[in-house]
């Protein structure tokens, strides 16, 4: 019924704990298929040794060639009706197929998804397809992961999982949204947390820094994800993505200003400008390309604070003084 797929790249220190994690579960129609990217630690010893232990794992090793890889090889090698994929280093609460599969098996449906977070319990809800898409490609409020959901193997086609190496940090969001507009059902959203999320500050998601040059070349592969015929209806989805973005570079480093001179800076600025999108007025003030390096220090300085208006007021005196002087 389901094919459950862990890639697997080092993580010996948590690989157990999410291998026990998925074969305590209630639900047990399953197969559980372990992809070795070709780790350098334990974790393709510790694979294989849980393949003895249960029939029902099997273990591909492979020549490293990172998630996505490991990802597409494990949905070629499944049988399952469902695929769902797993990190190795989170856990599975003891009862989450038995949400999900329930759910699928209540509405007709082509991807069920829960969540990674205590919510409020409630019934099963369904999500319209034009909204799913929306929230695929802007990636809230539902965060565009691999996890915390049941995907019909039928919506693997085409160039799903085919994302270029380069692409290290996004490209789960590339998959949802390949996999959204491959979709011609409404989406089942399970009220309840079906995953443990473990935030690993080794992966790399955590390590690695985006540039402007990055976000370009990662816009281009959205942009290519989202049928033609689309575009302009998920346009303002796209421009929030990218705020973010650049929220995030500027964060990083709110001295060096060189996005200013970016093709992708320029090229959101032209989206916004078309659809009229209404920027945060912290953020339109930080984006302005007039502003000088000093009022971008204090900027970032100022974005940092809370809500609290008398120390934003002193600080901001503080700021100002140390600029005069």
């Amino acid at each position: 019924m389901v094919s459950i797929i862990v890639p697997v790249y080092n993580t010996e220190k948590y690989l157990q704990e999410c291998i026990d994690s998925i074969l305590a579960q209630t639900y047990r129609d399953f197969e559980l298929i372990l992809v070795d990217d070709g780790s350098k630690d334990s974790s393709g010893a510790i694979c294989d040794a849980n393949a003895l232990r249960d029939k029902r794992i099997s273990v591909i090793h492979q020549a490293n060639g990172g998630v996505t890889s490991a990802r597409a090889n494990g949905v070629a090698r499944s049988h399952g009706e469902w695929i769902c994929f797993v990190d190795s280093d989170d856990t599975l609460p003891v009862d989450s197929f038995d949400s999900l599969v329930r759910a699928s098996e209540t509405f007709a449906c082509d991807l069920v998804v829960g969540h990674h977070t205590e919510v409020a319990a409630r019934p099963a809800t369904i999500i319209p397809l034009d909204k799913w898409r929306e929230i695929c490609i802007s990636g809230e409020p539902i965060l565009p992961s691999p996890w915390c959901r049941l995907i019909h193997k039928s919506l693997f086609k085409d160039w799903v999982l085919d994302i270029p190496r380069e692409i290290v940090k996004g490209e789960d969001m590339l998959m949802n949204i390949r996999l959204a507009f491959n979709m011609t059902q409404d989406v089942v959203e399970v009220h309840k947390k079906v995953y443990n999320y473990r935030a690993n500050p080794d992966s790399c998601v955590h390590t690695f820094i985006q540039d402007a040059a990055y976000e370009h070349r990662y816009h281009q592969l959205r942009l290519q994800s989202i049928p033609s015929e689309f575009h302009d209806c998920y346009l303002k989805a796209s421009i929030r993505k990218r705020v973010a973005m650049l929220n995030e570079i500027y964060t990083h480093n709110p001295m060096d200003v060189s996005w200013t001179n970016s093709v992708f800076y320029n090229d959101l600025m032209d989206d916004i400008r078309v659809t009229g999108y209404k920027l945060n007025p912290k953020l339109k003030f930080k984006l302005s390309q007039n502003k000088s390096q000093a009022y971008r220090y204090v900027l970032a300085k100022l974005v940092t604070l809370d809500d609290n208006i008398y120390s934003i007021k002193c600080k901001i005196k503080v700021f100002i003084k140390k600029l005069i002087s």
